[in-house]
């Protein structure tokens, strides 16, 4: 996750990303699924290759999903567009603070169901994983399209407060192979600090 974020600056550094630099993120990102794909033993095959009515289910499901996410993707991104133009704020601060919320709700809510459950090492795989998609997918296939230009504040605050964060988060973790419960606090109290600081100079 941490390289994932050098690499998206030294893209970003100098202020645009081209669409070779956009193809290469996506590149990356393939390279290391592959990897993770190959180093993963998955469950043995239990026989039979007859797929039953209930096995449509998961996949409909996950259609219907992916309909919704792509039309509320739409109406997210001309709203943030509209609330950014009638506040005279930088875009960049409503993707960021609101938008980044909003999308992160759904992870929060799957860490959360499975710390309840007691499976720690989905809710942090879940978390990890998002970062480095997020950081490689979206802004590569962006970028690979029309291209992107990164701005200024972004590349001196957000990027480099995100990289200490999970530096620090990482440090935790090998610490104490985990993430204790005042080092959780101190993580939201960063988070919290960070925000009211982008809140102030917006």
């Amino acid at each position: 996750m941490i390289g994932s974020l050098v690499v998206l600056a030294m893209v970003g550094i100098d202020g645009t990303m081209s669409r070779t630099e956009g193809a290469l993120l996506i590149a990356i990102y393939l390279i290391c699924f592959v990897f993770l794909l190959t180093d993963t033993t998955g469950p043995k095959k239990t026989g039979g290759s007859e797929l039953s009515l209930l096995a449509f289910k998961p996949w409909l499901y996950l259609l219907l999903g992916l309909g919704v996410v792509i039309a509320s993707a739409e109406i997210t991104v001309r709203s943030a567009t509209h609330v950014a133009d009638a506040l005279i704020i930088e875009q960049s601060f409503i993707a960021i603070v609101v938008i980044g919320l909003g999308t992160s709700l759904p992870e929060l809510s799957i860490s959360v169901a499975a710390i309840m459950k007691k499976r720690s090492g989905l809710s942090v795989g879940n978390l990890i994983g998002r970062n480095i998609f997020d950081t490689f997918m979206p802004i590569g296939v962006a970028g690979a399209i029309s291209g992107l230009d990164f701005d200024a504040r972004m590349l001196r605050v957000d990027l480099p407060s995100l990289l200490a964060l999970s530096g620090l988060v990482l440090i935790f973790f090998v610490k104490k192979k985990g993430l204790q419960k005042h080092e959780a606090a101190i993580v939201l109290v960063l988070y919290c600090g960070y925000v009211l600081v982008r809140i102030s100079s917006a």
